[in-house]
C-alpha cells in the first residue's frame, strides 16, 4: 500500500513540475532585451549554446544586410495553450521587425506538443510565403527533430531562412516594400497635412466672416465718429491675436481696420456755430483746454483727449476716446477716471486657531480719495498636520527604468497578420 503511494505521489510531483515548467507569453525570456545581438531564446536548454552563438551569428547577418528581424524562441511546454495563438500573441508582444515596415519572423518551437510554427510579418509574407516556410519545416527540421538532434534541425532550418531573406532578389523585394511603406507614410503625411490646411482655411475666413460682421455692428451702434471710434477700438486686442492665429484673411482685414479707425479720429470736424472745419490741436497745444482731471486720465492713460479747434469762430471741441485695456475705472467721488486697486492690506494674520482680518484698498489719483474694504483671512491649517516633520512633502523618488545598458536592445515594433507555416514531428 505504501508503495502505490510513494508512486502517487511522484507522480504528482512530476505532474506539477511540468505545470511549473509550462510557459505563457509573458514569462517567455526577450533576449534582445539584454543584449541586441542576441537573437535566440533558449531558457530550457533544448539546443547547445554553440548552435545558439550561431545562429546569432545567421540572425545578425540577416539583420545587418536585409534589415529583417528574426527572432527563435525554444520552449519545453506552453501548456495547453495553442501553438498558433501564442506565436501572434508572442510576436505582437514582442514586436518583431521595424516599425511601419513589419518585416519581422517569428519561429517557435514547443517540445512536448512537438509542433513547430514560423509566423511572418506583413513585410515579409511576399518573401517568405508559407509554401516555402512549409517545405523549410518539412525537409529541414522535421526529419532531424524526430531524431532527436535539435542542433542539426535549428542549423539547417534557420539557415535556409537565411539564406532566402539573403538572396540578391529577396533583399531587393525587401527594400522595395521597405520604400512602398515610407512612401505610404509620407503620402498619408501629406494628405494629413492637406486635410489639415483646408481646415484652417475654412477656420479662417469663418474667422474673418465674424470680424466683418461683428465690425459693421459695431459701427451701427454708435450715433458720432467718437462712438464709433470706442466701439471699434474695444476689438483691438482681439483682432490682433486672430490676425496672428489666421494672417491669410485676418491681415487684409487688420490692414482695413487701422485705417477705419484712424479715419474715425482724425476725420475734419465742421463746427456746429459756423460750419467751417475745425482743425486738430497738438498734444502740447491741446492741454490748455482740458480740465485738471482730463489731464491726469490723460498721464495715466485712461482716457485720450483730441481737442478740435475752430479758426473762424473759436469754438472747441473736446473728445474723449477710452483706453479698453486700463485698470482704472471711474472715481465715485470726483468723476475721473483714475481710480484703482491699491493692494490688499493685512491687519490681523490669520493662524491655525483663528481667522485673520484684511483690508482691500481702492485710491484716485486725481482726488486722493481712498476706499477701504475690510475681508476675512481664512483660518490656516497647521503645517504640523501637512508634514512638517521633516520627512518631506512629496513623495520621494519612483521607479527607476530598466538597466538596459548600451548593448540593450529591443525588437522594432513590427507587427503580424498571422502569415506562416506551422508543422510538427
Amino acid at each position: 500500500m505504501n508503495k502505490y503511494r510513494v508512486v502517487l505521489l511522484l507522480q504528482l510531483i512530476i505532474s506539477f513540475s511540468a505545470v511549473a515548467q509550462s510557459y505563457t507569453v509573458d514569462k517567455v525570456p526577450n533576449v534582445q532585451l539584454k543584449n541586441k545581438y542576441e537573437f535566440v531564446s533558449n531558457p530550457d536548454g533544448i539546443i547547445s549554446q554553440e548552435t545558439v552563438n550561431r545562429l546569432n551569428e545567421m540572425i545578425l547577418s540577416v539583420r545587418d544586410s536585409a534589415s529583417a528581424e528574426i527572432a527563435v524562441v525554444l520552449l519545453k511546454s506552453i501548456g495547453d495553450a495553442d501553438i498558433d495563438d501564442f506565436s501572434t500573441a508572442l510576436f505582437t508582444k514582442w514586436g518583431i521587425g521595424k516599425d511601419r515596415k513589419d518585416n519581422g519572423l517569428l519561429f517557435l518551437l514547443v517540445e512536448d506538443q512537438r509542433q513547430m510554427i514560423f509566423r511572418t510579418g506583413y513585410g515579409l509574407e511576399g518573401v517568405l510565403p508559407d509554401v516555402i516556410l512549409s517545405r523549410v519545416i518539412r525537409n529541414d527540421i522535421s526529419p532531424y527533430m524526430a531524431q532527436g538532434n535539435p542542433d542539426r534541425a535549428m542549423i539547417n532550418g534557420i539557415s535556409q531562412v537565411c539564406n532566402y531573406l539573403l538572396n540578391p532578389e529577396a533583399v531587393q523585394e525587401i527594400i522595395v516594400r521597405e520604400q512602398s511603406e515610407q512612401l505610404k507614410a509620407q503620402e498619408e503625411f501629406i494628405q494629413f497635412f492637406k486635410r489639415l490646411f483646408v481646415a484652417y482655411l475654412l477656420v479662417s475666413v469663418l474667422v474673418f466672416i465674424y470680424f466683418i460682421y461683428s465690425f459693421h455692428s459695431k459701427l451701427k451702434m454708435g450715433d458720432t465718429p467718437v462712438d464709433k471710434y470706442n466701439y471699434i477700438n474695444a476689438m483691438r486686442s482681439s483682432v490682433i491675436s486672430c490676425t496672428l492665429l489666421f494672417p491669410l484673411g485676418m491681415l487684409f482685414f487688420l490692414l482695413f481696420y487701422f485705417w477705419k479707425r484712424q479715419n474715425l479720429r482724425n476725420h475734419p470736424l465742421v463746427c456746429t456755430n459756423c460750419g467751417n472745419k475745425m482743425a486738430k490741436l497738438s498734444e502740447a497745444e491741446e492741454d490748455a483746454y482740458l480740465t485738471s482731471e482730463q489731464i491726469e486720465e490723460e498721464i495715466v492713460k485712461s482716457v485720450d483727449y483730441d481737442v478740435w479747434h475752430c479758426g473762424n469762430c473759436g469754438h472747441n471741441e473736446v473728445l474723449a476716446y477710452d483706453n479698453p485695456q486700463t485698470n482704472y475705472s471711474i472715481c465715485p467721488y470726483c468723476q475721473a477716471k483714475t481710480y484703482f486697486f491699491a493692494g490688499d492690506k493685512i491687519v490681523q494674520n490669520a493662524t491655525p486657531f483663528s481667522k485673520g482680518q484684511g483690508q482691500k484698498v481702492y485710491e484716485c489719483l486725481n482726488c486722493g480719495k481712498k476706499d477701504i474694504i475690510p475681508f476675512i483671512i481664512p483660518m490656516l491649517i497647521a503645517s504640523s498636520i501637512l508634514g512638517s516633520s521633516g520627512r518631506g512633502s512629496s513623495f520621494g523618488g519612483g521607479f527607476g527604468g530598466f538597466g538596459g545598458g548600451s548593448i540593450g536592445g529591443g525588437f522594432g515594433g513590427g507587427s503580424t497578420g498571422g502569415g506562416g507555416a506551422r508543422g510538427g514531428w
